[in-house]
Formats: C-alpha cells, structure tokens, sequence
C-alpha cells in the first residue's frame, strides 16, 4: 500500500481519543456502549498520528457496528513484550458481537472478504477496512490480530513498535 506517511513522535492517547470520539457517536446510536480502561503510562509512538487513528477506526467501527444492541465494547491499551523481545504498544478492543467462525479468520484481512454472518448483520460494506487497517499497521512496523472470543465475539489486537529509547514498563505477552 502506498500513501504519504507522517511520522513523528507521538502517545498512543492522541490517535486513540480521537476515534474513541467518533466510534462513541456510531456506538450510541447503536445502542453499544464502549468501555475504556485506564491505562497508568505513556505509550510513546514513531507514528503518523492520522494513518494510526484510522487504524484504531477500523477496529473501534467493526467492534461496534458488528455488535448487538446493549452490548459492551472494551478496549484496553498497555505496553507488552512481544515473543522477540521487542516492547510494543498493544491495543485491544474486545467486542460481544456476532464473531467470526474459525475457517473464516484466515481470510478477514482479504481485500473485499466479507464473511457470512457479516453479510447477514449487515448488508453494506466493501471488506476494505480490514485489510487497509493491516497494510497501515505493517507500515508501521506491527500488525493486528483478531481472535474469537470464548465467550463471543472478537478480539482485535494491534501492536506497534514502542519508541526506540522509550523508558516503560511493559509486560510479556
């Protein structure tokens, strides 16, 4: 994918409260509400803000748009060490929606693939978002994940790269 990137040094809140505002709206009229938790340390970025909350977009849209009404969104951000050793930023968002079957998780980041249930709940859509969202998440140097949920629904992970020298306290994941 090629588009102008603008990178600077930046905290995950910035990208993050802004889609939080504009996924909040969709979410109400749906009837969904989105939980956030409180996070206790800044989670330093090389990033293009704006190519950065479109991706928390996606996620925050899909979370949303693929829930039922009185449904719960949570998204939780936090630093984590990934399997190489590497400290990430890692943002969750954990939906009660309609989920995604298994033979169908390997195919959700295909341009244009809408799976079945999708197509049930809702008749638009391109299948772009996904797939835009991994390409942007590549770009900057991490990827997303989605995993059914035991209990139902998905949950979306994206990880990005910490600020190189970035002094924070992270987990292993």
């Amino acid at each position: 994918m090629r588009c102008p990137m603008h990178w600077r040094q930046i905290d995950l809140s910035l990208p993050l409260n802004d889609a939080l505002a504009q996924a909040r709206a969709v979410a109400q009229e749906r009837q969904v509400t989105v939980v956030v938790s409180t996070w206790q340390q800044a989670l330093p970025l090389e990033a293009d803000a704006m190519r950065l909350r479109q991706i928390i977009m996606v996620l925050l849209d899909n979370a949303v748009r693929y829930s039922m009404p009185g449904t719960t969104v949570r998204v939780t951000a936090r630093a984590v060490v990934d399997s190489s050793g590497r400290p990430c930023c890692e943002l969750l968002i954990e939906d009660e929606g309609i989920g995604i079957p298994p033979e169908e998780l390997g195919k959700v980041f295909d341009r244009s693939f809408r799976g079945g249930r999708a197509r049930r709940h809702r008749a638009d859509g391109s299948g772009l978002g996904l797939s835009i969202g991994q390409a942007l998440a590549q770009a900057h140097g991490g990827d997303i994940a989605l995993s059914v949920r035991p209990e139902g629904g998905t949950t979306a992970r994206l990880r990005l790269p910490l600020r190189k020298g970035a002094l924070v306290e992270a987990r292993s994941a």
